[in-house]
């Protein structure tokens, strides 16, 4: 799955919206007149010219894209989406019993399907909330009702509206995207079922000499991504010294740890990077790296039995140089739910605050998230996201406070929807 965002298309309702006020981009852009014939085109936004700036740093020569490329095709875009905030909602399930919930917050999957995004509620396991959801007869925006796993949400004081892209959030957006897009997908899913002959015929390659032959076999033949037989082809592929064999195989092999201090998982997906950034294929290189972001997670859970909590390091200090690093960390945290992912979603917000915890954009990331919540043209997915992002960066930044404190300040910040501010007033 790819992003596909080589174009600036954006909804109708966010053109001509005013900037986000963080960077001075007074400048008019240019909206594109729908063609003749009656042909229905959405307008154009132009690149901000923040991001136009990060762009005239990249080295074009190297296989990173240019502004240019933004016009490559304009047939995507990010695809309208609803969401559904309810100020308080009630659970009921076939066998009668209720359930108050408070705030929640709902986005469309397609035409009848909604997922819960964002809740407060601290009976999620008990009555299911994170399910697939159904308006059968179409959304009544009166009074939403949804349906789910015999259960029924009904949703009062709903406050519904359409996703819209506002410029500068949304050139962020395309800005990381575009860098993390590489022209083939990073990971090959492997079959589903093997069949005993391939079962048997792997086994038989296991035990074999390994051949450059035996390697395009076993690609072929498609073993599970944890199979460690794909572990026992990189060694060869990398001991003979063949790189494009060694990266065939790692975009099938994803190691699975059997532990939480078991580093096997992490060293291949650094390992695969490392080999994307030899080959000049930085975008794969940035989306491995990317997806490496914010994993400086201290381990725990093996503690009783006295081993040292183990600390992974985040990655923004190896971002290229050309990269623009405070745009970039702001297009991975803003997400457009409608749209295709690569492999490279959008970073969650707690990774996000691990990611720029102590880093020089730390102060400007806080207060342009400040300015991005208050925009009243940033639709409510994103301002929720935005709202998580900046409790956990003055969490983790500053513990001289204690984090329902944080919670509490952030609380008060203008913008934030109303599951936010319940979500932060649970923190004790």
């Amino acid at each position: 799955m790819k992003r596909c965002f080589a174009t600036l298309i954006c909804f109708a309702a966010a053109c001509g919206v005013a900037d986000d006020a963080v960077i001075d981009d007074s400048a008019p852009r240019d909206v594109r007149e729908p063609v003749a014939e009656q042909e229905v085109v959405e307008p154009v936004i132009e690149l901000d010219t923040r991001t136009l700036a990060a762009f005239d740093k990249l080295p074009l020569d190297n296989g990173w894209p240019s502004a240019g490329d933004f016009d490559a095709a304009r047939t995507t875009g990010v695809k309208a989406n609803e969401i559904v905030q309810c100020e308080a909602a009630t659970l009921r399930r076939e066998d009668g019993t209720v359930h108050e919930t408070g705030p929640v917050m709902l986005t469309a999957v397609d035409d009848t399907t909604w997922t819960l995004v964002a809740d407060a509620d601290d009976s999620n396991y008990t009555w299911y909330l994170r399910q697939p959801w159904v308006a059968p007869m179409g959304l009544d925006k009166a009074a939403p009702v949804f349906l789910g796993d015999a259960q029924k949400l009904e949703c009062h004081r709903p406050q519904i509206e359409t996703m819209r892209a506002t410029p500068e959030p949304f050139g962020a957006f395309v800005y990381t995207s575009t860098l993390t897009t590489p022209a083939e997908p990073i990971f090959v899913e492997p079959k589903r079922n093997l069949t005993p002959e391939e079962t048997a015929r792997l086994e038989e390659l296991r035990q074999s000499a390994w051949s450059e032959a035996n390697i395009q076999e076993v690609i072929e033949i498609g073993p599970p991504a944890s199979s460690q037989i794909y572990g026992d082809a990189l060694a060869w592929a990398e001991a003979e010294g063949r790189p494009d064999l060694a990266y065939e195989i790692h975009r099938r092999y994803r190691p699975v740890g059997y532990c939480s201090r078991d580093t096997r998982p992490l060293r291949a997906k650094k390992d695969f990077a490392k080999l994307c950034d030899e080959l000049s294929r930085p975008r794969c290189h940035l989306a491995l790296t990317t997806e490496l972001l914010g994993y400086r997670v201290t381990r725990r859970s093996d503690m009783w039995i006295g081993g040292k909590p183990v600390t992974y390091n985040s990655q923004l200090d190896q971002l290229p140089d050309a990269i623009d690093r405070e745009l970039f960390m702001l297009g991975l945290l803003v997400d457009y739910p409608g749209t295709p992912n690569n492999e490279n979603a959008a970073i969650a917000p707690r990774f996000f605050a691990l990611a720029t915890d102590g880093s020089r954009e730390s102060a400007a990331l806080d207060q342009t998230l400040q300015a991005w919540l208050a925009d009243e043209n940033v639709d409510a997915w994103n301002r929720h996201r935005f709202g998580v992002a900046l409790f956990f960066m003055r969490t983790y930044g500053d513990r001289t406070i204690e984090a329902p404190e944080h919670a509490q300040a952030i609380a008060t910040l203008p913008g934030l929807p109303a599951v936010t501010v319940a979500q932060l007033r649970n923190i004790k």
